[in-house]
């Protein structure tokens, strides 16, 4: 019906259509033919088959195959041929066939028949190791120069060396593997979200402007003289707006970006799973990434081999994290919590005597670096104290100093159990340990004495403590909450401010910010703001988590270094007067070559 409505379309507006009707007829008929490509399948032109799914079933079944060479053996009478489905082995009679100049990473094209190996040479190292392909054709089709690294032995080479070349680095069964794995467990976040609960994928613009707070933000000059974008550190804003626009549920894997060195945990772009609803309650929000997070878990159980996770899940206070764990990003796998440990009021933790022998003199010496005094008991325990009587007259001025003490524990807390780790010593709770930190201030004093958002500005204050914005911000507890997982944290969110004349208040009166700059989005509040809030979850964090890598940059397949370098590309660039004049641009300290 298409093709005839279509030429009868063409008929009337193209004269002398009907010599192209042989043309439309072909269209026609490749249009009719289902493509008959399903999932993993190779194209046609170059292979049959992928490596790693071939078996004893394709014996004696005539095969194309491409990859890469990852061995050869026996005066290359042996090689084995990898795609990223896996390996197998190709047998080849120098005898009978003419066999090209080989080096180890190029990519060849192989033809010949499935035949299954005799018992004593089945290879159960490999997926295909019952069968190997007698070769009758090898094909280079691109040779490979002489290589900084093998891939398969990447893991062995300095990080420095694989970001280099990281092309080489994304040939390693690890990356290919973390890469899958990341993949699918946003597919399936994706699926739960937008195909179970009715959330719409949105994307939100890259180039925004200059936000009030946060971090340093990455300028874009703009043909316009003097005008800049800025690279947003979220889509905190949008999304907040696309709630006013009428949208309840909202979602997007979103890129952000922080003009910060980079850390193992850290880097200047990263990827979060970005969710905004309206008309909620902290406790959807958490009911909501609970089960997401169920939904996903046989893919992590897959991969890690861990146990099932129970919801509801825990609780806290942030005031309870810092006084017991030093930390509002508690690590409850092990205990050691902060506690009293002496009738003069210090406060301490204490190791368990089962792990005092394994710590060495070197092991004690590094706790010292992060504490003020470390005193041994000679009885059945060590105990890292800090005496609050030889700083009374600054506690009783500032809480700060007794925050920075809290949390001096809690770091010397976390390395004591690395530390005991590390010598073989069960310590941790097997498994993922999930818990909400929640309370939060919603105001701190940078050390200019001025108040800041503890999380952002759009953050509100609890009903309960809503009235103290206008006489002691420093007892406004916030609607904000942070997803904690074994010590790290790996998601963070709030409910928002919706009411325009208290979100004016926070900027003018207790952030001290010129408000005028937000003056479209207080607009927008104004124009009927729903009761909202949101969340989003470090992807790269969460899933260097759920591999139990080093490092988040084992988990994104083009990362930066660990100063925000990217070492591949070479970036960030120079750029030469000509360009820089174009945008009105000026250097005016070039010291730093």
């Amino acid at each position: 019906m298409l093709h005839y409505a279509l030429r009868r379309f063409l008929l009337c507006r193209i004269p002398n259509f009907r010599k192209f009707t042989p043309i439309l007829a072909t269209f026609s008929n490749i249009a009719a033919k289902p493509s008959g490509i399903h999932n993993n399948s190779p194209a046609f032109v170059y292979r049959s088959h992928n490596c790693g799914e071939l078996g004893v079933n394709h014996v004696d079944t005539f095969v194309s195959l491409c990859g890469w060479v990852d061995s050869t053996r026996l005066s290359s009478r042996f090689l084995v041929l990898r795609d990223d489905c896996g390996l197998v082995q190709i047998y080849c009679d120098t005898k009978t066939l003419s066999m090209p100049r080989i080096t180890l990473e190029s990519v060849v094209k192989v033809t010949g028949k499935v035949k299954a190996r005799p018992k004593k040479d089945i290879n159960k190292l490999m997926s295909t190791g019952e069968i190997e392909v007698i070769a009758e054709s090898v094909e280079v089709l691109n040779e490979s120069s002489p290589l900084s690294f093998i891939p398969k032995e990447a893991m062995t080479v300095n990080e420095m060396e694989r970001l280099k070349y990281r092309y080489l680095d994304l040939r390693s069964w690890d990356l290919q593997k973390n890469l899958r794995f990341r993949s699918s467990i946003i597919l399936q976040m994706r699926n739960f979200l937008c195909q179970e609960n009715g959330f719409v994928d949105i994307e939100t613009p890259y180039l925004f402007k200059l936000t009030p707070g946060g971090a340093r933000e990455f300028i874009v000059p703009s043909q316009f003289p003097g005008l800049c974008y800025c690279l947003p550190q979220s889509p905190q804003q949008f999304k907040q707006l696309l709630m006013m626009g009428g949208f309840s549920k909202y979602m997007q894997i979103a890129k952000c970006f922080r003009d910060e060195t980079s850390r193992s945990d850290r880097q200047p772009e990263f990827t979060q799973l970005d969710i905004e609803m309206a008309f909620i309650t902290p406790d959807d929000i958490y009911k909501i990434i609970e089960n997401m997070l169920v939904y996903v878990w046989p893919l992590v159980q897959n991969a890690s081999g861990c146990m099932p996770i129970s919801t509801p899940f825990q609780q806290m206070e942030y005031s309870y994290a810092m006084s017991r764990y030093g930390s509002d990003k508690p690590d409850v796998r092990f205990g050691m919590l902060l506690s009293p440990v002496s009738d003069e009021g210090q406060i301490g933790f204490s190791i368990p005597k089962k792990y005092v022998s394994s710590l060495t003199a070197e092991d004690w010496d590094s706790l010292k670096k992060l504490v003020y005094r470390l005193t041994k008991q000679e009885i059945s325990t060590f105990e890292v104290k800090i005496g609050q009587s030889e700083h009374a007259h600054l506690l009783n001025m500032l809480q700060a100093e007794y925050e920075n003490e809290l949390k001096t524990l809690g770091i010397a807390r976390v390395e004591a159990a690395k530390l005991i780790h590390s010598k073989g010593l069960s310590i941790y709770e097997p498994g993922f340990h999930f818990l909400w930190v929640t309370q939060f201030p919603l105001f701190e004093r940078n050390d200019s004495g001025q108040w800041t958002s503890v999380h952002h500005p759009f953050t509100a204050p609890t009903p309960e403590t809503a009235h103290l914005l206008y006489t002691d911000p420093s007892q406004v507890i916030g609607l904000h909450y942070d997803l904690v997982c074994n010590g790290q944290e790996v998601g963070g969110g709030s409910i928002r401010v919706h009411n325009a004349e208290v979100q004016m208040y926070i900027f003018n009166e207790i952030l001290k910010e010129n408000s005028s700059e937000m003056a479209y989005f207080l607009t927008a509040l104004q124009s009927g703001a729903p009761p909202h809030g949101g969340i989003a979850l470090g992807l790269d964090r969460l899933i260097s988590l759920f591999l139990n890598t080093k490092s988040i940059r084992d988990v994104i397949a083009f990362p930066k270094a660990a100063d925000g370098k990217d070492l591949l590309c070479g970036t960030p660039t120079r750029l030469n007067d000509d360009v820089l004049s174009q945008y009105g641009i000026c250097i005016l300290n070039n010291n730093n070559e």
